[in-house]
Parts: C-alpha cells; structure tokens; sequence
C-alpha cells in the first residue's frame, strides 16, 4: 500500500490537525519549485490519519524527514543541507523510549544518537544515554565514514520515496533498523 500524502503550511507532531493550515497539491508544487516558501508533506499509510513521516522543504531547498511510530512520537528525523546542487543526508538523530506503547516527546527520550556526516568522510557521533546516567554523553569521531551513498539529486515534486527511506544512502551493514 502507497502512503497518503497532505501538504501542510507547518506541520509540528505535537498540534492537531485541527490547529494545521492544510494546502492543496498545486501550492505544495509551486513552492517546491520557486523555494519561495516552506512546506511540509505529510504522509500516512492511507488507512489511519496517524501521520508515519512529514518532510519539511525549507526556503533553502533543505529537507527535514521526521519518522513516527504509530502513537506519533519521533524516532527518526533525518537532515538533508543542499550542497552543490545536490541533497546531502547531514544529519540523522534516533530516539529511544522507555517503551513503543504510548506516546512521548522527545525530550522523553532515554537515549538520542545523533550522527553528523561530511562528504570527505568524516563524521561526529553523539550519544546521549540517559538509562545509564542523567547526563551520560559519550563522542565518537570518524574519518572514513562510508558516506558514498549520502547524495541525492533533489526529486520533482511528489517523489519521495528516498527521502523518506529512513535507511538511505547507509550501506547494508550499518543499518541500524527498518522502519
């Protein structure tokens, strides 16, 4: 099944969709196109309302991917910086809960990994644990990242489906997990 996608002015996962300013297709189209103005699309799997991802084009042509779980807390949330013409996946942030049976904010989170990677190859590894201790923090630096893969040429309109790949551009034995 194919998700069902909605266009938003601003979408936040904390404000109903009563309190979103929905904008149709051809508004979404038109911003991408001209970077006059943000927009996030909104996808569901096309059965529950309950959004799985929302990717948010900024002005700059920036992308932010943000993965849901199905009570609507974050997992995921992915940052592409616009680079020489091309999207270059920055950015990727993970959150772990006590548990997957309710919802949390992420300031919720027992752990939060955030990996920053640079097309040479280098790359910052922060990992914030609370479960060991309140302000455990531990950082990793490497200089031969496999980033190879972390290009992506920005998609026309309404062509997803490597942004909101959770996994894209990782090689297979990095992976972390399937969303």
């Amino acid at each position: 099944m194919s998700d069902s996608v909605r266009y938003a002015d601003y979408w936040a996962e904390g404000r109903g969709a009563s309190a979103i300013t929905w904008i149709d297709a051809a508004e979404a189209q038109q911003r991408y196109e001209s970077s006059a103005s943000a927009f996030t699309a909104v996808g569901t799997d096309g059965v529950s309302p309950r959004p799985r991802w929302a990717l948010t084009v900024a002005v700059n042509r920036c992308v932010r991917v943000v993965f849901l779980d199905p009570h609507r807390t974050r997992t995921r949330s992915v940052d592409y910086d616009w680079r020489e013409g091309r999207l270059w996946r920055w950015i990727t942030t993970d959150f772990e809960y006590p548990d997957r049976d309710r919802r949390y904010r992420r300031e919720r989170a027992v752990r939060t990994t955030t990996a920053v990677f640079e097309p040479d190859g280098s790359a910052r590894v922060q990992v914030i644990d609370r479960a060991v201790a309140a302000d455990s923090k531990d950082v990793l630096t490497l200089e031969d990242a496999p980033v190879q893969g972390f290009w992506l040429e920005r998609p026309a309109f309404g062509q997803w489906s490597d942004l909101i790949n959770p996994e894209y551009g990782i090689p297979p034995e990095g992976r972390t997990r399937q969303q």
